[in-house]
């Protein structure tokens, strides 16, 4: 009977195209990338299915290169701007001015962790941190764990558990919680693998066991949330976590607590790959880099640790690695990436690509730190670049004084005469000579160099 019903819905919501009807597709920045063009939600975003419905999409920006060429409207919805963010340090820590000075300082030295700070709860996080005395994040893998603890310390508090405010680590967790807390981890491991995104009640309580003899427990300490669905005969309830990033946290954390030929198994099998990089740069910064059987698989069987060259055929694929292990502090496989073949002639050309903010992140860094500083050519053109992320190339490409950048390519990217000052200071900061893409003029007495065309 159920079957009936879900055919008769659809038939009724297909009836003209679905003329009168009105779809929210809220979080498309939750679906991972690799599921987008394969999925119903696809085919409505390029009006394949119900092509005359209404749909209002929301989105972090990182995600919504695709969305705008579909959007006939869009409205920003912005987090802290570097003002804002000063503002905030400033009153939630104002009767402490040392403080102050200590995380504005650590803000301006950590990039990885500054990038992420147009969040709100990510300045409550460190804020937090920098009044109880508890050291800051050196990557965005350790920022993730602190988010994890204090969410999880915060929700048991509403249900009258107390636990030590100085939690950092899921591992120094009492052991009723851990335990449910490594039940969880596991879920998101398995999930991913099979690209699960929602649970249902039962679900949960069948991967956690020890879920429910927990007060309040059932929504994972406030890392799930609940969605009530109300359908024209019946109702139920599924649960998703808060942020898909929560969930790569979790399962990347599971790995780690792997005996060690399975931990080798999992991460070579499932998530060596473009698709779960981000899942494989938190494994490399929650183990620092230090797994010496997978030192020994990465480097091909060498005792010296270099990156097999398989890894090392694509621009992109080599910057996201170098990423993984400057977050795990191991600068001798950094130089090795930075020592590819792919990067001799001193241009980084990722034409075509679709870029993600943390993409832009991750190269940004990459020029930033590596042992090449005179770069022939940026060619970033056709990588659907937005102001977000010309925001975050300008801001961390700032921090560095000695990174010269002889071509900027930034063609076919849509960008508008809005973004033409951030263009301009990235090109006066970097001596750029000659820029693609967008028309900007700069103040000769800026710089020596040729006016952007």
């Amino acid at each position: 009977k159920a079957s009936e019903i879900s055919s008769a819905c659809s038939q009724y919501l297909a009836k003209d195209g679905g003329a009168g009807l009105a779809l929210l597709l809220d979080g498309y920045d939750e679906y991972p990338e690799h599921l987008q063009k394969s999925s119903l939600i696809e085919s409505i975003l390029n009006r394949q299915v119900l092509p005359h419905c209404g749909l209002i999409v929301s989105s972090r920006p990182h995600a919504t290169a695709y969305l705008r060429q579909q959007a006939t409207i869009r409205i920003d919805i912005l987090g802290f701007t570097e003002t804002k963010r000063e503002q905030y340090i400033k009153e939630a820590l104002c009767s402490h001015p040392q403080k102050i000075r200590q995380l504005t300082e650590y803000l301006n030295k950590q990039l990885s962790v500054s990038s992420l700070c147009y969040v709100p709860f990510n300045m409550v996080v460190l804020v937090y941190l920098c009044k109880q005395g508890i050291s800051l994040p050196e990557n965005t893998t350790e920022l993730y764990n602190h988010f994890v603890c204090l969410t999880i310390c915060r929700h048991l508090y509403k249900v009258g558990i107390t636990l030590s405010d100085n939690i950092t680590d899921l591992t120094k967790l009492p052991e009723p919680f851990y335990k449910v807390v490594k039940q969880i981890s596991k879920l998101s491991l398995e999930a991913i693998q099979n690209n699960k995104l929602t649970f249902t009640l039962d679900e949960i309580t069948a991967a956690c066991p020890d879920i429910q003899a927990i007060p309040g427990a059932i929504n994972g300490f406030g890392l799930l949330q609940t969605i009530q669905h109300f359908g024209l005969y019946s109702k139920m309830m599924t649960l998703n976590f808060i942020h898909f990033t929560i969930q790569e946290f979790l399962a990347a954390h599971y790995i780690t607590e792997l005996p060690p030929h399975q931990e080798l198994m999992v991460i070579r099998e499932r998530f060596l790959s473009d698709t779960h990089l981000n899942l494989f740069s938190m494994y490399i910064a929650l183990t620092e880099g230090q797994r010496p059987f997978f030192k020994q698989f990465l480097s091909g069987g060498n005792e010296a640790i270099t990156i097999s060259h398989e890894f090392l055929d694509d621009q992109l694929k080599c910057i996201k690695l170098h990423r993984c292990f400057s977050d795990a502090g191991d600068r001798r496989v950094c130089s090795n990436i930075q020592q590819a073949a792919v990067f001799d002639r001193k241009e980084v050309d990722l034409w075509g690509k679709k870029l993600t903010a943390s993409d832009i992140e991750c190269i940004a860094l990459f020029l930033v730190s590596s042992f090449h500083k005179n770069w022939k050519m940026l060619n970033l053109s056709f990588c659907y670049i937005q102001k977000h992320g010309l925001h975050i190339l300008h801001r961390i490409l700032h921090q560095s004084d000695d990174v010269t950048i002889a071509a900027l390519r930034l063609s076919k990217n849509g960008l508008t005469q809005q973004s033409a000052q951030l263009v301009s200071d990235i090109a006066i900061n970097c001596k750029v000579e000659v820029c693609f893409g967008l028309r900007v003029t700069i103040a000769l007495e800026k710089t020596q160099h040729s006016i952007l065309y």
